[in-house]
């Protein structure tokens, strides 16, 4: 027996539905099971329902998918923008490291500078006092401490064979400055 489903029906029925209805279920009521046919076929409401279900359920497992997407996402977000944070500190710190270098090769730089003009001045009062040495032995009158083979006359330590801590060419009056207002003899 085919039943007609209530949602063939308006909930209120009108004067044309009841009378276009009422004709139909006389002569289904009347008639045998087979002469049923007359009526018309009404679609199979149970598959669509059943495939309502199903998209219904699909639909909610890919809804709690995407929201689970999303939070990933979201968490993934947080840790890049961490991660570019700590770049950029890390930037900083870099680049100050960076000065700090700079600023320390600067000091080598001006340090090496400075210990050769210090070096340089080094030398030149110690010309300066070979020479003052030179001009208060030659005033006393001691000849012997100025040779005539070109050794310098300051004690060498070693004997034979020592070098002088200078160059023998640039001993006084060839050349190594000399400052008068340095010298002060002792009176």
């Amino acid at each position: 027996m085919t039943s007609i489903p209530r949602s063939a029906f308006p909930v209120t029925p009108s004067d044309w539905v009841v009378k276009r209805y009422t004709g139909l279920l006389e002569r289904a009521l009347d008639s045998t099971a087979g002469r049923a046919e007359e009526i018309e076929e009404v679609p199979d409401i149970e598959a669509a329902r059943k495939e309502l279900s199903y998209f219904k359920k699909k639909s909610t497992e890919t809804q709690s998918e995407t929201h689970k997407i999303q939070a990933d996402l979201v968490s993934r977000r947080k840790e890049l923008d961490w991660i570019k944070t700590k770049l950029s500190g890390t930037e900083s710190e870099e680049e100050s490291a960076r000065k700090r270098l700079a600023e320390k090769d600067g000091e080598i730089e001006w340090r090496k500078k400075r210990l050769e003009e210090t070096q340089f001045e080094l030398d030149s009062s110690r010309n300066e006092v070979e020479g003052l040495r030179r001009l208060s032995s030659a005033r006393s009158g001691s000849v012997s401490s100025v040779s005539s083979a070109g050794t310098p006359p300051y004690p060498t330590g070693g004997g034979a064979g020592v070098k002088p801590p200078y160059l023998v060419s640039e001993a006084l009056g060839q050349g190594a400055p000399y400052y008068r207002q340095q010298y002060r003899p002792s009176t």
